[in-house]
């Protein structure tokens, strides 16, 4: 079975950096952007075998190097749907292939998982250079909190047009297409993850409790969120964060501020980690995103465990916005601007 199916063909898309273009692309929504890890090939005994005795050596060409018995490229960039590694990923570096006074250097590999193929740069121009076959390869979560995406044990194949070239430039018919390389290992870093469900709770201040109660005022949730032990819950839809945390977690379901027949919803809570960070959402029926709560991420804790995107002791404190809201709508002075309202944590699942 192949493990990394296509995906459906929304537009082509310019491979990054690469000058050629990718046969299936896909919606930014669906992928996350790569920044580091490593490509490893190692060569089949059998095929070293065969090129060693017909005067051939094959070495790396920098920043790729030796990792163990294998060659390891350096990512340098590109895009994969974190749930199959559909994509496109960039490298740095490259190969060598000698023999007497001709050396051909393939470099700048773009691998595109959608259809198996590796492209590398040979002189000025672009080359289909090698098949990567992943009928038996396995598409697995590694890196730091399960969040990277991994293909290991795919096979790689030198192509029709490489073998067609490595031919002519060394005068031989030895090079046949279909010719077993070795075994790839495909171990992008992901840049951002996607998020996919989980949940933000709201743990109120007790000074912000104490002076809602003085008011007569009850707060409540708006389904789908929910209030187990009496602590709010509003559930996340979706989002998409770099594993620096810096991005957007959006949220179904809301709070309501009840007083006699005065009910205030704030709903549609959108979480904005870059600077300043906020919580935005809607106020009564408008369906404008406004300032509701200031976050004070200077001592939370963020970072990434299980496939979980994880922020605790995120102090939240109204905006202007909000408090004028407030105070407009239950005709009092008693909401201000910076009034701590509660203290934040989001756990949102990871693609």
């Amino acid at each position: 079975m192949r493990v990394i199916t296509p995906r459906r063909a929304a537009a082509l898309a310019v491979l990054a950096g690469a000058g050629v273009l990718a046969p299936a692309a896909m919606a930014a929504d669906d992928t996350v952007p790569l920044d580091g890890g490593q490509t490893t090939l190692g060569f089949a005994a059998s095929t070293v075998k065969v090129l060693t005795g017909a005067g051939f050596s094959i070495a790396p060409v920098g920043p790729a190097g030796p990792s163990g018995a294998s060659i390891a490229f350096p990512v340098s960039g590109g895009e994969i749907d974190p749930s199959n590694a559909a994509g496109v990923i960039n490298h740095r570096g490259g190969l060598a292939i000698t023999k007497g006074s001709t050396t051909v250097r393939l470099t700048d590999f773009v691998v595109n998982t959608v259809d198996g193929e590796l492209f590398a740069r040979v002189g000025n121009s672009r080359l289909q250079a090698i098949d990567i076959d992943t009928s038996n390869a396995g598409v697995i979560r590694r890196g730091p909190g399960n969040i990277d995406t991994w293909v290991v044990r795919a096979q790689a194949k030198l192509s029709r047009d490489g073998a067609r070239a490595l031919n002519s430039a060394f005068g031989v018919t030895l090079f046949t297409p279909g010719l077993t390389l070795g075994r790839v290992d495909v171990r992008p870093s992901s840049a951002a993850v996607i998020l996919t469900g989980g949940a933000t709770t709201l743990t109120f201040a007790p000074g912000a409790a104490a002076a809602l109660t003085s008011l007569g005022i009850t707060p409540d949730t708006v389904a789908p969120a929910t209030a187990p032990n009496g602590v709010p819950s509003f559930p996340i839809t979706d989002g998409k964060l770099t594993v620096r945390f810096v991005g957007e977690v959006k949220h179904s379901g809301g709070l309501r501020f009840t007083k006699g027949t005065v009910v205030v919803p704030l709903t549609q809570f959108i979480i904005d980690t870059q600077a300043p960070p906020t919580l935005t959402g809607n106020v009564g029926a408008t369906s404008a995103q406004v300032p509701l709560l200031q976050l004070d991420l200077s001592n939370a804790s963020t970072g990434f465990s299980g496939r979980q995107a994880v922020a605790t002791n995120v102090k939240a404190s109204l905006t202007p916005q909000a408090a004028g809201a407030l105070n407009a709508a239950f005709s009092t002075t008693a909401f201000t601007a910076g009034l701590e309202l509660g203290t934040a944590r989001v756990q949102g699942r990871v693609k």
